[in-house]
């Protein structure tokens, strides 16, 4: 047109928009942004974004990832992207009334397709004794009841965001941890990511990002643990801290130097949900409380609860896991005696035991499961672990019965070594003489030191010479 060959790139857009209100003017609005310099378009890409969506949203989408290598900026297309989405679920919602009342509607005898047939009109004009006219008029199924002008797609927006996150973490690689995209952009993506059904996205994107800050997890491990030992903490008070720091680093200048993911946030509209629990699960992990997420995975996946409790190094902690996941197994069992007939306790003693079998008699012994066991039950269903246990103190007792006899050993060899010592007498020379300074010891009026080998000094000499090799606590000592 001749207000795109005259550069006003404004005019054309809205040419083609106005001219062509389908897909089609979507399109040539596109092209024409597209063929322009970035410098020139980029305003008209924010004022017409809403708009582009709405026709064409897919290719809008795409227009918008192959610009944000020039400078388009995400953050100035958040508020169009997350108003086509509100749109998409207006119009989903209302798309989903109109079909449950067209069904409550439509007569039962009624055989034919709802969607050929648009319209049914009877003509009262006509003598009933000659029957009722029937008029009906075909016409094809209008899907989209909003108006030809909206598409929903539920990738478009999607696809837009990951491919900035993916194009900025390139560009991180190439610069040293710079030119990450703005927090709200992974906000945003994973509240999108939790609303849908598929948890499969979700995961991948935690399983991903949530690498960058294993460093910081690391150095909030212990902080968290004895957090989460207390059961009065609440998980705000356990998430405030990362809410502060994360707050500290955006409102910084400096760039950050892993993806800026607000693990917080996205745990907290993870949990709201009331599914995705793998999802909290990572993220759980990502922040080093172990113990939330064995409690959560016992809920989902019992099998991932277990794999969790073996990486834990801490043993105290593991076993603490492991005494979490045999008391839930008995539990369980029990819940499914109560629900169906009573096996007597045989499916409960079963499970604890497959858990005392999964953490290794290193971790728990039959004394430490024996409250989650019924009050009746046959010994025969763990006869082998009570024989294990046994067996196992009996070695304990023969090891510490040898470190007994051998402490005793040393003490006797002390005892005779220092009554040895007591009675030993040494043998210096009247005119003996300092090894160091060559000074005669009994003129001297200094305490001096007698050695075996037959070598007098004297105490001031003796300490110039050996302090300078001492270390900073044997100094003390020596003072």
């Amino acid at each position: 047109s001749f207000a795109s060959s005259a550069g006003d790139i404004g005019t054309s857009v809205n040419a083609a928009l106005s001219c062509s209100p389908g897909k089609e003017g979507a399109l040539e609005a596109l092209r024409v942004m597209n063929e322009s310099p970035i410098e020139q378009a980029e305003p008209y890409y924010y004022r017409f974004a809403t708009v582009l969506l709405s026709r064409a949203p897919m290719q809008t989408a795409k227009s918008f990832l192959s610009r944000y290598q020039h400078g388009l900026q995400p953050t100035k297309l958040l508020p169009a992207l997350m108003h086509y989405e509100r749109r998409r679920a207006e119009y989903r919602a209302r798309m989903g009334g109109m079909a449950a009342a067209s069904a409550q509607q439509q007569p039962k005898h009624h055989q034919s397709n709802p969607s050929s047939l648009e319209s049914l009109n009877t003509n009262t004009n006509v003598d009933q004794h000659e029957g009722v006219e029937v008029q009906i008029s075909v016409k094809a199924p209008n899907k989209n009841r909003r108006g030809s002008n909206f598409f929903d797609d539920d990738q478009a927006v999607v696809k837009y965001l990951e491919g900035v996150i993916t194009k900025a973490a390139a560009n991180a690689a190439n610069s040293g941890g710079e030119n990450y995209p703005r927090v709200t952009i992974y906000n945003y993506l994973i509240s999108l990511y939790a609303g849908m059904e598929d948890e499969a996205h979700l995961f991948r994107f935690l399983l991903l990002h949530n690498q960058g800050h294993e460093q910081n997890r690391k150095k909030n491990n212990s902080s968290n643990s004895k957090l989460a030992s207390q059961h009065s903490m609440s998980l705000d008070d356990i998430l405030n801290p990362y809410y502060d720091a994360n707050k500290q680093n955006r409102e910084s200048n400096k760039s950050p130097s892993s993806p800026p993911l607000d693990m917080s946030h996205a745990l907290r509209i993870v949990l709201k949900t009331g599914r995705h629990f793998r999802s909290a699960v990572q993220l759980y992990m990502g922040f080093g409380l172990r113990q939330q997420a064995v409690e959560l995975a016992l809920k989902v996946d019992p099998v991932l609860a277990r794999e969790i409790a073996r990486e834990s190094v801490n043993k105290d902690e593991k076993k603490r896991l492991w005494l979490m996941i045999a008391r839930d197994a008995a539990l369980v069992s029990n819940q499914q005696e109560h629900a169906h007939i009573a096996s007597g306790g045989k499916d409960v003693v079963a499970k604890v035991v497959s858990v005392l079998k999964d953490c290794g008699q290193d971790i728990l012994s039959i004394e430490d499961v024996l409250p989650f066991l019924p009050d009746f039950a046959q010994i025969d269903q763990f006869k082998e672990e009570i024989c294990g246990a046994l067996t196992s103190y009996s070695e304990k007792i023969k090891e510490l019965n040898q470190e007994m006899t051998d402490c005793d050993q040393v003490c006797d060899s002390l005892r005779m070594e220092i009554n040895r010592l007591g009675k030993r007498d040494m043998h210096m020379a009247a005119d003996a003489r300092c090894c160091f300074t060559k000074k005669q010891i009994l003129t001297s009026d200094e305490p001096f030191y007698v050695f075996p080998s037959g070598f007098v000094a004297l105490e001031s000499a003796l300490k110039q010479e050996v302090v300078p090799h001492l270390t900073s606590k044997q100094k003390k000592q020596v003072d």
